[in-house]
């Protein structure tokens, strides 16, 4: 009997020391201090110091997240509570710390009151991940010992499996980026030849066949805000058109010649004699010889020369396309950016043939007075879509207005295009802030 109760105690102890030693990690004092380090590496110096091993969902801590702290003689378990805001609650088992989520509901700021949106789905689905993530999104500040943290005013409960998305969408609704994108696009341009005096020559080019495009490529460096977008761009603009019109000139064939005879007529007096009347009057009456003789003239023959044409001009520019735009989200992948372009057009070089003002020959198009510098003026509508928060795929959709093209005191024409076009391509995103407004 007496020893039954020497057995019974020192069971008793032994449970007291296992339990004392399970909870003993967590009452651990320490001091620690780190310096924008991830939560991940906090997590391994702690269980270096204290030869412990944490567990807990990856999907509810972002161990990537760099953070400052700086604590001395603190409870291992009041550290973990700095480190994360009291959103879990801490259990050992063994060596073992398992880090599970609060079963209290977390309490945001005093005003406003949050309000919480559910996630429902309809359908048949897999039952969501049990652990919830917790974001909120109207940024407050609230600092715990040395630590500053981020918490927000209205909460919404969304399966883990979304997580990353929501926090890239949120990165790219509300971070200022930069975007650097290369598009490749084509134009069809329809080309309007007119001039103030209405003259023959302007419409006689807008009657003629006249087909244009354009091909561009481009590289664009574009300032994006949470609503607004600037962007600055280069672009190798070649615009094509072919013409079709005619020339007709009338020259002297010297081979076929025309003779002409010309008759000359000549009266000579031979004598003059008088004639009676009766009533006593006289008449002196001429009498004449004619003669009469003639030369042959050369004329040579006029000939009407009718020359058809189908020339392909070439134009090539380099343009300095700016812009500025708003921002359209549609879904967490999709956007769409609305602007109003203004692009200057410097001429680099052009080639092909123009008929003259009288239609009568051709004349280079380096002498029908282009203009060095024009400019396009425009709106475009970029759809992104992310693939994600890094790169992009574009397709850009554009109408574009060219109003002067020539030096209407040159050319005695002036020429406007409009051009509906598209582009595509890809870009790359990184948060930065070149300029602020």
């Amino acid at each position: 009997m007496y020893k039954k109760r020497i057995y019974i105690f020192f069971i008793f102890l032994l449970i007291a020391s296992v339990c004392f030693a399970q909870s003993g990690t967590l009452l651990q004092t320490i001091s620690y201090t780190a310096h924008q380090k991830t939560i991940g590496e906090i997590l391994q110096d702690l269980e270096k110091i204290t030869n412990a091993n944490f567990t807990y969902n990856s999907a509810l801590i972002d161990v990537s997240e760099q953070v400052s702290i700086s604590v001395s003689n603190k409870k291992l378990e009041d550290i973990l509570i700095i480190l994360f805001l009291q959103k879990f609650t801490y259990k050992q088992i063994g060596s073992q710390i398992l880090i599970t989520p609060n079963a209290a509901p977390i309490s945001p700021p005093a005003e406003p009151v949050p309000t919480i949106k559910q996630n429902n789905k309809q359908g048949k689905k897999p039952p969501p991940i049990q652990d919830t993530i917790k974001i909120f999104d109207t940024i407050q500040h609230t600092l715990y010992d040395t630590i500053t943290r981020i918490v927000y005013d209205t909460i919404h409960v969304i399966d883990s499996s979304d997580f990353y998305l929501s926090k890239q969408l949120s990165q790219r609704t509300h971070t200022p980026t930069v975007t650097i994108s290369a598009l490749w696009g084509a134009q069809h341009v329809h080309s309007f030849f007119w001039n103030k005096q209405k003259n023959n020559y302007a419409q006689m080019l807008q009657k003629a066949n006249n087909t244009s495009s354009t091909v561009m490529q481009g590289v664009y460096i574009t300032q994006q805000f949470s609503k607004t977008t600037c962007g600055i761009g280069l672009q190798n603009v070649h615009f094509t058109e072919t013409i079709d019109f005619s020339t007709s000139l009338t020259t002297d064939n010297d081979a076929d010649v025309y003779i002409d005879s010309l008759w000359f007529w000549q009266y000579n007096v031979i004598f003059s004699y008088y004639k009676f009347i009766p009533g006593g009057d006289s008449v002196l009456i001429p009498v004449y010889d004619s003669v009469y003789t003639y030369r042959l003239v050369e004329n040579p023959k006029k000939v009407v020369t009718n020359t058809r044409y189908s020339s392909t001009n070439s134009y090539r520019y380099i343009g300095i396309p700016l812009s500025y735009g708003l921002r359209h989200f549609f879904s967490k992948s999709i956007e769409i950016q609305s602007s109003i372009v203004f692009n200057p057009l410097i001429r680099i070089y052009q080639y092909g043939l123009y008929p003259n003002k009288d239609k009568t020959n051709i004349v280079d198009l380096k002498d029908i007075g282009l203009r060095r510098i024009t400019f396009a003026v425009g709106l475009t509508w970029n759809v992104m879509w992310h693939l994600n928060k890094n790169y992009s795929i574009h397709i850009k959709p554009s109408c574009f207005s060219i109003p002067v093209f020539t030096k209407q005191a040159i050319s005695g024409f002036q020429k406007s295009h409009l051009a509906f076009g598209i582009e595509w391509g890809v870009s790359y995103s990184f948060p930065y802030t070149i300029y602020n407004f």
